[in-house]
């Protein structure tokens, strides 16, 4: 059995956010964005999960626009053979988080997402 390790990129410093964003609470008992993600991840059957936070900090030296070294540290990551890299296809909806205006939509869609199911109230019970 091939194990999967999902890589997270999460490495934005939240400038146009106003903080970071990938720890701000958008579910009903403070879960955050990146607790869907990883519920998501074990779900889906991933047995190891990344997340790029700090590397990506530390090479833009508090640089705003940290993203933009994402392309280049995985491909760094691919060519030193330490990853492979897959896209995988979804049927689900994405919704993003860019500035602080886009939380009450956020909250809005993991309150609706709970209703309909998809997750329960409480992630890690």
């Amino acid at each position: 059995m091939n194990k999967l390790t999902l890589l997270v990129l999460a490495a934005g410093m939240g400038s146009r956010y106003g903080g970071l964003k990938q720890i701000d609470p958008v579910g009903p008992n403070g879960e955050t964005i990146i607790d869907y993600s990883t519920y998501d991840a074990l779900r889906a059957g991933f047995s190891k999960l990344m997340f790029v936070i700090h590397e990506f900090l530390q090479k833009s030296g508090g640089e705003p626009k940290s993203e933009n070294y994402i392309p280049s540290t995985v491909n760094d990551l691919v060519v030193a053979r330490q990853a492979r890299v897959k896209m995988l296809r979804t049927n689900d909806s994405w919704f993003g988080v860019t500035d602080r205006e886009d939380r009450p939509r956020v909250v809005e869609s993991v309150r609706q997402l709970i209703a309909r199911g998809d997750y329960p109230e409480k992630l890690w019970t």
